[in-house]
């Protein structure tokens, strides 16, 4: 298949890493057009250089950082094709990346995803168990699309996005998502894929597709979402774009009518964010009554018993000290 594409890369003081992730699309096996568009967030590193001195894609600047969510709304409203792939600035793609999830997209596909692999900051391969492989490649093909659809409605944890997601725009009705989410003035806090991917998960007909190649590198490293919790203050950052993320796909539910399964499933994974988010400030009484009113939302959770754990750590030594125990249990 050459049908022309789009891919939009989010860009964030990623001089390190940025010029690696536009390299494994300009090497991509694909043989049909690929619009690069490269949105950067207002760096101030040496990102935007870099930028300006690569050929073979086209850059929007944006005036001031406002997080990944706009940045990737910026890109798709840049976009000139109906299938758009997306690339965080410091993962990498293999090079058939495009050409294996070209070849299992039809008419009908408003989402597509593939298993990953991980790598350290360096680059290097690091072995790591992928629930992908475990679920969604060991299904049959005339099942994947279902489990997908379940794991995004279930929020289950073998359903990657990030830089292995792809949609149809028309399929995916993408305009409307940009529309409804510009009108929430908290967007600068929210994450980008997840929403995105549920937005489309409920749009009525379609189909999702897998590829069950590792296509692409997922590099862990001190300043993404899995490696930014060595400190407290870094872990309460990234609570708060989850809980705020979580919150904009409540508001997604309610507005596309996903049904009360799907409303109950994310409002228990918003209870356990702002749990998680408690642990981390002072106050032994005001967790105690949040943990209280999460029981529920814990007890339908597979890791409840890990953030019950953490909670008691907290009570007892309180979050700076009971953060250093679970930072050194870690590693």
């Amino acid at each position: 298949m050459t049908e022309p594409i789009s891919v939009v890369i989010t860009c964030y003081n990623l001089e390190r890493y940025i010029g690696q992730a536009i390299r494994s699309v300009l090497e991509q096996d694909y043989e049909g057009e690929i619009q690069i568009i490269v949105v950067d967030d207002r760096s101030t590193d040496r990102s935007r250089d870099i930028l300006s001195d690569t050929v073979g894609i086209e850059t929007v600047l944006r005036k001031e950082n406002g997080g990944v969510m706009r940045a990737m709304i910026s890109g798709l409203r840049a976009v000139r094709h109906d299938m758009v792939f997306f690339l965080d600035g410091d993962d990498i793609w293999h090079r058939e990346k495009l050409m294996r999830c070209m070849t299992q997209i039809t008419s009908q596909t408003k989402l597509c995803t593939h298993d990953l692999w991980y790598m350290d900051s360096t680059g290097q391969t690091t072995v790591k168990e992928s629930r992908v492989s475990e679920v969604l490649g060991q299904a049959e093909p005339s099942r994947r699309s279902a489990l997908i659809e379940e794991g995004l409605l279930e929020h289950a944890d073998y359903v990657w996005l990030g830089s292995a997601l792809g949609v149809s725009r028309s399929r995916g009705a993408i305009d409307a998502f940009i529309e409804f989410c510009e009108k929430r003035d908290y967007l600068d806090t929210c994450y980008q894929d997840w929403p995105l991917a549920l937005w489309v998960a409920l749009e009525s007909g379609g189909k999702m597709t897998f590829a069950e190649q590792k296509l692409f590198g997922y590099r862990l490293h001190a300043e993404n979402y899995s490696g930014a919790t060595q400190t407290p203050e870094k872990l309460r950052r990234n609570l708060r774009k989850s809980r705020d993320t979580f919150r904009l796909i409540e508001e997604i539910i309610a507005a596309k009518r996903g049904g009360a399964a799907i409303t109950q499933n994310y409002r228990n994974v918003l209870m356990r964010y702002d749990l998680r988010l408690a642990s981390t400030l002072p106050g032994r009484r005001r967790l105690a009554g949040q943990l209280l009113r999460a029981a529920p939302a814990i007890r339908a959770d597979s890791n409840g018993m890990k953030i019950i754990l953490r909670v008691g750590l907290v009570l007892l030594f309180g979050p700076e000290r009971a953060h250093r125990l679970v930072e050194r249990l870690k590693s």
